[in-house]
């Protein structure tokens, strides 16, 4: 028996009450297939259908496939009826967890996690009867416990949805405790949980769940930034990405917030937005090019940090803090210097534990495991320039938006910047090296960049470069930037006039650039630096200069808009 090509009701309530399973899973098939070919009417129809066949299904994996076209059918707009929504919730709590391969559980979440997401009016159902929606929680619960970890991870997420539209949809009157839930605050310490679980699959779900709650308007407490930062050590991954984006998060939620750097020193101590940069900067070393680039990208969000923390992104030097020495107490002597507990008096071995694994310092070095001696947060070392030099294209390119972020609110951090993103115009990947371009040419629009004989033969090297973009975009930076001195100009113009005899398409753009390269050297373009551009002479009347000349135009570009100032 198969399905007539017209789909009729007769011909699907013979396939689904047939003796044959594989007649019955051919008819569930057929009726996926043709889900977009039913009007309502019979869309309505065929979920009665499936709703009196539910209670007769007896093979458990014709009950499964029969499950999911239960839900297709439910979650469909015209279809409205909650009878097959409350024959799939009356399953989930009357059948045994026990009883259930991992499969048919994980099977079981997530239909319920579909159906919370696409209907809530099955949720707000749910809420107007109290005790089923508590059972529905503490069954939930149970199976967070399961030993298989899709089980984990669905019921994980089963629970946050339910609890994130229960605190927003149950009446005034119900109390989170009628309903098996804990309070608004209490869900992100309760998510937190779970990141110490053993599964990476459940630890970053956690760390989803916990930046989705977020977005929908929990507070994360500003206790759980450890938390995510020992994530970052993960041996995995997704795990090490999700934490990256909510130590981000936190950082910008308490930028403000003082950390104890060292609980027995209180003075030892350091702002969160700080120590979040730091943070973000060592995982630009990360195993991972998914983990580095996400890195790179968030670096250039970090505004308000310090600029010594700035600095230190495009030094690979380590910089140390040198904590004044404690003075001596009466009667100190060597040990005390050394910071050590000395025993006195005939009191020898009182401090065998202090004593034990004491390594002796050369004269001249320095301890730096003594309480003396702290490295500067050594992760915010070279981060840019590791980023920069990266293997990989799209770590290069993420650190270069993020350095031109910085840049852009730092005068000082733009200078020092200058060197580097000027190196990457040499990159081997075409739209690298045009971000680094327009990068540069974005700074020097909001400071003063200053180029060197140097700096220029790099940057006027790239005028060769045989892609159009790319030699626009050198022509707008060469316009935007200051040369040093006049050797410098004359070099430039000189470069610009040869680079427009080869490609005459350039023409314009060059135009352009040597009009906005008089306007900032007016000072430079003086009666000597005229007379020989345009060849003039003193003593005598020189031949006119033929105004079709296309290097004779460029150079009246450069007189006459230095001459407007």
């Amino acid at each position: 028996m198969h399905l007539t090509s017209d789909g009729s009701i007769h011909a699907i309530g013979q396939l689904l009450t047939s003796e044959n399973a594989g007649l019955r899973v051919e008819g569930l098939q057929c009726l996926t297939d043709r889900l977009p070919l039913y009007d309502t009417d019979t869309l309505r129809q065929i979920a009665l259908i499936l709703h009196n066949r539910w209670d007769q299904e007896s093979v458990d994996y014709v009950r499964q496939l029969l499950r999911r076209v239960i839900l297709t059918f439910a979650l469909h707009p015209a279809v409205t009826s909650l009878s097959t929504l409350q024959d799939l919730t009356k399953e989930f709590l009357t059948v045994s967890a026990s009883a259930l391969p991992a499969s048919v559980q994980t099977s079981h979440l997530t239909t319920l996690t579909s159906l919370a997401q696409h209907r809530p009016a099955w949720v707000v159902n749910l809420l107007s009867r109290p005790d089923e929606f508590n059972n529905i929680i503490q069954r939930v619960t149970q199976y967070t416990l399961g030993y298989h970890v899709n089980v984990r991870v669905g019921s994980l997420g089963l629970y946050v949805r339910l609890a994130t539209l229960a605190h927003h949809l149950a009446p005034l009157s119900t109390s989170v405790d009628t309903l098996g839930l804990v309070s608004h605050q209490q869900l992100p310490v309760t998510i937190s949980r779970y990141i110490q679980d053993p599964h990476p699959k459940v630890r970053k779900i956690a760390l989803d769940l916990l930046y989705q709650v977020h977005l929908a308007g929990y507070t994360l407490q500003p206790d759980l930034y450890d938390v995510f930062v020992d994530c970052l050590k993960d041996d995995y991954e997704y795990v090490r990405l999700a934490a990256l984006r909510l130590v981000w998060t936190i950082s910008k939620l308490y930028p403000g917030e003082i950390l104890q750097i060292r609980k027995q020193d209180p003075t030892d101590s350091t702002r969160l937005v700080d120590n979040a940069f730091v943070k973000i900067c060592d995982m630009v070393n990360d195993i991972s090019m998914n983990v580095r680039t996400e890195a790179c990208v968030l670096l250039g969000s970090y505004y308000d940090v310090q600029s010594s923390y700035l600095s230190q992104t495009l030094s690979k030097k380590i910089m140390s803090h040198l904590k004044r020495r404690q003075p001596f107490g009466k009667g100190g002597g060597k040990h005390e210097q050394l910071g050590r507990s000395a025993p006195s008096g005939g009191h020898h071995g009182s401090h065998p534990k202090s004593r034990r694994g004491m390594i002796p310092v050369a004269e001249g070095d320095l301890d730096v495991e003594s309480n003396e001696f702290r490295i500067l947060d050594s992760g915010a070392c070279g981060a840019f320039v590791h980023g920069l030099e990266d293997e990989y294209r799209e770590v290069r390119n993420a650190a270069i938006t993020s350095l031109c972020g910085l840049c852009l609110q730092s005068a000082e951090f733009a200078k020092q910047a200058v060197d580097y993103l000027v190196d990457i115009f040499n990159d081997e990947i075409d739209y690298v090296r045009l971000n680094a371009i327009l990068s540069l040419a974005k700074i020097a629009s909001k400071h003063p960049i200053v180029m060197d004989q140097e700096q220029l033969q790099i940057i006027l090297g790239v005028m060769e470069d045989a892609n159009p973009r790319i030699r626009r975009g050198i022509h707008g930076l060469i316009g935007s930037v200051e040369v040093k001195d006049l050797t410098c100009l004359r070099t430039v113009i000189s470069s610009l006039i040869d680079s427009m005899k080869r490609r005459s398409s350039d023409q314009t753009s060059i135009y352009q650039c040597l009009s906005q390269l008089g306007r900032r050297h007016f000072a430079l373009v003086d009666v000597p630096v005229v007379e020989k551009l345009l060849n003039l002479e003193r003593g005598f009347l020189v031949q006119e200069m033929s105004q079709n000349d296309p290097v004779y135009i460029a150079q009246l570009a450069l007189v006459l808009n230095a001459a407007r100032h």
